[in-house]
């Protein structure tokens, strides 16, 4: 604390006050005016100017100007004062050392400090505190350290408890313990971001649906191979001695190799952060092995470098360093490990984020669009097994097992259920079906998805000025009749031109052509033959507000989520 006798100011925000005969809690109490005012003015302004009498109104900052000596008289002096206010210590990923002083205000009377008693839990310690109860002389104070170690509890939520001869106070403490889980998986770590939708159906099929949560939860599993030596003894001793608490987990597939060397004592590192779930104010790795590291907190970002809150502590090579986000997790109940018969043992590990509040990340300006709504048109990735395409109706069965069974639906019309997947090949392209998830919400937002299939077959030239399309019958005028979610089409030409319309009209021509009219002109003249695929392109939402990514090593990623109609 500044000497008060040198006529230093103190910030507003830095000093808290004990009221004599009153106990202080920072989480229930209002703090007066009064107590900002009387901790920024110097107490030696005392007795540098008249003492002016105040009158029943209290002055604002602007009026002290000339009240400034009796407002700090009334509201600084005959009082206890004590520095910080609370410790909130975030994401503790080492010891931290936090300086406490107890202020006695009092012009001409000594304070008691009786007892300071631990009430946050294991892990925490006083250093330079003096034998209690112990006199504080007016206008000193006392000063000792609060350190608060990485073992112990895995959340730190309680409060440092003073008694003094005025009152008694407390200042609350916060934080979590994180421990490094910086061992290197193999290939294949699987994330998935969970969200939570209600969705509301009507008889007929139709959906409200509302997001009930603002981040996903993400979850990730990955496997290690450690073959004999310190690093694998070291994995399983942490996992015996940490596994129901908090650790710290590198995010392998957004990792980037560093620009420049790093040299220790840096807050300051070259790096290109781009496409990265880089947050300001959360955590980032700097990593060399899972040994030789730095877990640090984000100040400031840019494209070309990231500033940490306290500098690299170690040497860092840009050929052999990464740097990545790090998020903090705990681990599932149980860790699989499987001993081989040579010196190997493979670890599968299962972790639940708990700080993915990512901000709003939403971006859809990588897509195209079709009546303002996402058309996701890039071709669908599958398997050897092709693709699950499945059509859905809510059917009611009526059967007494004596007379005709009767079956109906409310529905008006079958919904499609299938997936779809994306093949991420650079870490810009997973980035944008990242941004992509978080602007549909998980199940709430819906979106346009072709069927990639040949499903309407033109018969005639398409004109310039006409919205006419003449197709092969399908029975389209019948059972489909423009309904959602079978009301867009996307008709992509030989030359790779794409056109999106809206069905708004059908009507039989013939017993073999259909005729569609839609909701634009189709511009220029289109020839059949210039014709080279008709799809639907329906309406669709993520089925079970899930989303899957595989990451094979940093810009290589399948993404894959299931998919319902949105009628």
């Amino acid at each position: 604390m500044a000497d008060f006798s040198s006529g230093s100011a103190q910030s507003p925000n830095d000093w808290q006050t004990a009221v004599p005969n009153q106990s202080v809690n920072l989480f229930d109490r209002e703090p007066a005016p009064q107590d900002v005012v009387g901790a920024v003015i110097p107490a030696t302004s005392v007795f540098d100017a008249q003492h002016v009498v105040m009158n029943d109104e209290i002055p604002t900052v602007n009026d002290l100007s000339v009240q400034e000596h009796a407002y700090t008289d009334m509201f600084f002096f005959e009082r206890i004062h004590y520095t910080p206010p609370v410790i909130e210590l975030g994401n503790l990923l080492s010891t931290v050392t936090e300086e406490v002083e107890v202020y006695n205000a009092y012009r001409d009377e000594s304070q008691t400090l009786t007892s300071v008693t631990n009430n946050a839990g294991a892990g925490i310690s006083f250093v330079g505190l003096p034998g209690l109860p112990t006199e504080i002389e007016s206008q000193n104070g006392e000063v000792f350290d609060i350190v608060i170690s990485t073992v112990g509890p895995p959340q730190i939520d309680g409060t440092i408890d003073f008694v003094t001869d005025p009152g008694n106070f407390s200042i609350p403490i916060t934080g979590s313990r994180v421990v490094m889980f910086a061992f290197q998986p193999e290939k294949g770590v699987t994330e998935k971001l969970v969200f939570l939708t209600d969705t509301i159906r009507a008889s007929d099929g139709t959906e409200q649906r509302i997001a009930n949560r603002l981040n996903p939860r993400q979850t990730i599993e990955w496997t290690l191979k450690l073959e004999e030596g310190e690093e694998r003894r070291r994995a399983l001793t942490l996992m015996k001695g940490w596994h129901p608490r908090v650790f710290g987990i590198p995010i392998w597939w957004e990792a980037r190799p560093l620009a420049a060397d790093a040299i220790s004592g840096a807050s300051t590192i070259s790096v290109d952060s781009r496409y990265g779930d880089f947050r300001v104010g959360s955590l980032a790795i700097v990593w060399s092995d899972s040994d030789y590291f730095d877990a640090l907190e984000i100040d400031t970002v840019t494209e070309t470098s990231i500033q940490f809150s306290s500098p690299v502590t170690h040497d860092y090579d840009q050929d052999t360093t990464l740097v990545m986000p790090l998020r903090v997790a705990y681990s599932e109940d149980t860790f699989d490990i499987q001993r081989f018969l040579t010196s190997l043992q493979e670890i599968k590990c299962r972790f639940r984020v708990i700080d993915n509040e990512v901000g709003d990340i939403g971006d859809t300006s990588a897509f195209s669009m079709h009546n303002s709504k996402v058309m996701l048109d890039d071709y669908n990735l599958a398997g050897a097994d092709g693709v699950v395409d499945n059509q859905h109706q809510q059917l009611a069965h009526l059967d007494n097992a004596t007379g005709n069974a009767i079956q109906w639906s409310t529905w008006d019309t079958a919904i499609p259920i299938t997936q779809k997947s994306f093949n991420g090949n650079s870490l810009q392209s997973v980035w944008e079906v990242r941004q992509l998830v978080h602007a549909l919400r998980g199940s709430q937002i819906s979106f346009y998805l072709p069927t990639f299939y040949y499903d309407l077959v033109v018969v005639n030239d398409l004109g310039a000025t006409s919205d006419l399309m003449d197709i092969e019958s399908i029975g389209y005028v019948d059972y489909i009749q423009a309904k959602e979610p079978w009301t867009s089409i996307r008709v992509e030409l030989t030359d790779g031109t794409v056109l999106t319309r809206q069905v708004i009209d059908y009507e039989t021509i013939s017993s073999t052509v259909e005729r569609l009219t839609v909701d634009s002109t189709w511009g220029s003249l289109i020839t059949v033959p210039e014709i080279e695929k008709v799809s639907f392109l329906r309406k669709v939402r993520i089925a079970d507000d899930t989303v899957e990514f595989i990451h094979d090593y940093p810009g290589s990623s399948k993404i894959s989520m299931n998919i319902r109609g949105a009628p």
